[in-house]
């Protein structure tokens, strides 16, 4: 009989952490002309005001002429730790993060006449070496109100996921970070980008590179990669891809590869696995094999070729800004590693099929 699968519901893979408070901010206490945070964080009193309150008697009244409040900043924060930021709203506003390796503007809006609780989760990037800066923000007329405003550390998860050790030497790193930040200025992940550097997984030599072609790969420094090894390293797999769960719609992949294989169809493996990088936590990872011929062994079918779409011409004239849609023609056929290795018989036999078949 056929297995079906059933997806019944959502099963958390991990624990919620300890939290360890930062800061909170309730805009009661003063001294003078300034409000004291219980980390002796301070606020200029003119922002607080006594007309709306979520706790006590006050809160943060901003609007376009006072704009900024309850800034805290980090220093020297350890790389890779997890913060919560929270606050209470009434109105719309902004939660800010800002540093030299992290920019991220969070609208918030509470329903009308209601304090509502707001709270967004950021990490310190692996290679920070600035100061970062959480704050509130509202740069519109209509004034908005924050109350009780809250930092929390959040402490190690426990996970039942496998974890990939992942050591880069500190210059390697640094190279990366450069060609991130040259795909964030130009809006794409070039080829040239895209260039192998020696790591280690599990104490194993292997490769990496920058994976992906639109920068929403690299746009934190939770980067997506592609890892290449002599041999096996993880789960029977020498190449794979790693990236974000987010850049393949989370839990949405992983079921559509499940049903893949409940249905006999060739697939590749999509698990998801805890990354670290020099031994700092990065969270969990979506870990996706690659073309190879292990693929085939696995679902015991004859040796064949793997091919695809090389868009390679696509993303040159994006790159130049000479087009911005995908069309046919602009692909090639183009054999995965260690396809490409086939001679030009048979290359061009598999070439003669495919096209007689998309024409």
């Amino acid at each position: 009989m056929k297995k079906s699968l059933i997806v019944a519901g959502i099963f958390l893979l991990v624990s919620c952490g300890n939290r360890e408070k930062v800061l909170l901010c309730d805009t009661e206490t003063t001294y003078g002309n300034l409000v004291v945070c219980d980390t002796d964080t301070l606020l200029d009193v003119q922002q607080i005001t006594n007309e709306q309150s979520n706790s006590g008697r006050n809160s943060l009244r901003l609007d376009k002429n006072r704009q900024y409040g309850f800034g805290y900043r980090f220093n020297n924060a350890r790389p890779g730790t997890q913060y919560d930021v929270s606050v209470y709203l009434k109105g719309e506003g902004i939660i800010a993060i800002h540093g030299e390796e992290i920019y991220r503007k969070v609208k918030i809006t509470s329903r009308k006449d209601l304090w509502e609780k707001h709270t967004i989760s950021f990490r310190i990037p692996i290679y920070n070496q600035s100061q970062i800066v959480v704050f509130c923000w509202n740069p519109m007329e209509e004034p908005a109100y924050f109350d009780d405003f809250k930092i929390e550390k959040v402490g190690a998860t426990e996970s039942k996921l496998e974890t990939i050790n992942l050591l880069v030497h500190p210059e390697i790193l640094d190279s990366l970070r450069l060609y991130r930040a040259e795909a964030i200025a130009g809006g794409l992940i070039t080829n040239t980008l895209k260039q192998y550097q020696k790591a280690y997984i599990n104490q194993k030599s292997v490769k990496i590179k920058l994976k992906g072609d639109w920068t929403d790969h690299v746009s934190s420094d939770k980067f997506s990669f592609r890892v290449k090894a002599e041999s096996d390293i993880y789960q029977n797999m020498n190449r794979f891809s790693v990236q974000s769960p987010e850049m393949r719609y989370f839990l949405h992949e992983w079921v559509y590869h499940k049903m893949l294989e409940d249905e006999g169809i060739l697939t590749t493996k999509y698990e998801f696995s805890n990354i670290s990088i020099n031994e700092v936590d990065m969270g969990v990872y979506a870990i996706e094999e690659h073309f190879t011929k292990s693929l085939l062994e696995r679902y015991d079918v004859n040796q064949g070729a793997i091919i695809k779409y090389d868009e390679s011409l696509f993303f040159d004239k994006v790159h130049f800004g000479k087009n911005q849609s995908l069309a046919i023609e602009d692909c090639s056929l183009k054999f995965y590693e260690p396809f490409d290795k086939l001679d030009s018989i048979q290359a061009r036999r598999v070439k003669q099929l495919v096209n007689g078949y998309t024409s």
